[in-house]
C-alpha cells in the first residue's frame, strides 16, 4: 500500500512538472516565432530614433549661434523670437523651395533630410531661445 501511495504521488508530481513545462512551451515557441523574420520579407517599420531639438539645432549653430540670435552668414534674419508656426513654415519653405532669398540654395541642403516631427521638433526648440 506505502509503495501504490508514494508510485501515485510520483506520477502527480511528475504530471503537474510536465503540465507546467507544457503552459511554458507555447510562450517560449511564440517569442521565438516573433524574434524571425520570415525569409525574403523585409520589415517596412521604420526604427524609432529619439532626437532632441537642440541635436537638431546643433548644425545650425555655427550660423544662426548657440542662440539664434546672429544673421546667418551676415544675410539671414535673426531667427531667435520666431513662433513655432513661423519656423515651420519657413523650413518647409526651404524644402520645397518657396521660401528664401539670398540663403534659399544653401538652406534648403541643410533641411532637406528633415521630417515633419523633425521640423515640429526643431521649431518648437528655437522658438523657445
Amino acid at each position: 500500500m506505502k509503495i501504490l501511495i508514494a508510485v501515485s504521488i510520483a506520477f502527480l508530481l511528475v504530471g503537474c512538472n510536465a503540465e507546467e513545462q507544457t503552459k511554458k512551451m507555447p510562450e517560449k515557441e511564440s517569442v521565438k516565432t516573433q524574434e524571425k523574420e520570415p525569409t525574403g520579407i523585409k520589415s517596412t517599420i521604420a526604427p524609432v530614433r529619439i532626437v532632441s531639438g537642440k541635436s537638431l539645432f546643433s548644425k545650425c549653430t555655427s550660423c544662426h549661434g548657440e542662440d539664434a540670435s546672429q544673421k546667418a552668414l551676415g544675410k539671414s534674419q535673426v531667427i531667435k523670437g520666431w513662433s513655432v508656426e513661423k519656423l515651420t513654415n519657413a523650413i518647409e519653405g526651404y524644402q520645397n523651395g518657396t521660401y528664401g532669398g539670398d540663403m534659399k540654395g544653401m538652406m534648403r541642403v541643410q533641411v532637406k533630410d528633415l521630417n515633419s516631427v523633425d521640423i515640429n521638433i526643431i521649431s518648437n526648440y528655437i522658438s523657445k531661445l
